[in-house]
């Protein structure tokens, strides 16, 4: 699963083009938002839920 993929399950409800994902993903920290998203990782997931609250 993707950074970006993992950021639509978070927000599901709330439309969001992937240029606006992006945007959400890079202002946490994340360079790729196409690289592959590591459930195992706080890191990971902390910078989802902060993107998904932003």
């Amino acid at each position: 699963m993707k950074f970006t993929e993992r950021l639509q399950l978070e927000t599901q409800g709330i439309t969001l083009s992937s240029a606006e994902l992006s945007v959400y993903l890079a202002e946490e920290g994340v360079t790729d938002p196409e690289a592959e998203y590591s459930p195992s990782s706080n890191t990971d997931k902390r910078k989802i839920y902060l993107a998904a609250l932003s």
